[in-house]
């Protein structure tokens, strides 16, 4: 340039870090805003499956009082509710991964040097949505295995 005009000011120099921010600037925007939604779904999935079980769990207190009664333990009855979380957690989940990769396409030209495919990916989600899921079945089943038998038996 300074061979063209040596008088003429160099417009517009930019440091590379700077360049490439501006360049990638929208996909750094579509990242925070799928991590943000992904974020709120993860929550939303975790009250609904709370929801659900605390109001079987409701719904079947006097079926909860009368094992207890008749000798289940607090551990039996944790896991006869957990198991019916995992009853609606697991169509979910198979549901959601083979959405994932039919979908993964479209979304490919947002990723950044990852497969929309990714095993590892698709594990840690698998993962993350199972921890909750749990999380979510377990305050409704503690409680349902601390009432006591008569209260639960007389409740209704």
């Amino acid at each position: 340039m300074a061979s063209v005009d040596p008088g003429e000011p160099p417009n517009d120099l930019l440091m590379m870090d700077e360049a490439l921010s501006r360049k990638i600037w929208q996909r750094r925007l579509a990242g925070v805003v799928f991590s943000i939604l992904a974020g709120l779904a993860l929550s939303l999935a975790g009250i609904g499956i709370y929801g659900v079980i605390a109001y079987s769990v409701s719904q079947r207190v006097r079926e909860i009082g009368i094992r207890s009664a008749l000798g289940a333990r607090r551990a039996d009855i944790v896991r006869m509710v957990v198991l019916q979380g995992a009853r609606f957690v697991l169509p979910g989940i198979a549901l959601g991964i083979a959405a994932g990769l039919l979908l993964g396409r479209p979304v490919q030209s947002l990723l950044f040097q990852i497969s929309p495919h990714d095993p590892a990916t698709l594990a840690i989600v698998v993962a993350v949505e199972c921890v909750i899921a749990c999380c979510a079945c377990i305050i409704p089943a503690a409680r349902a295995a601390r009432m006591d038998p008569l209260s639960s038996l007389r409740s209704e």
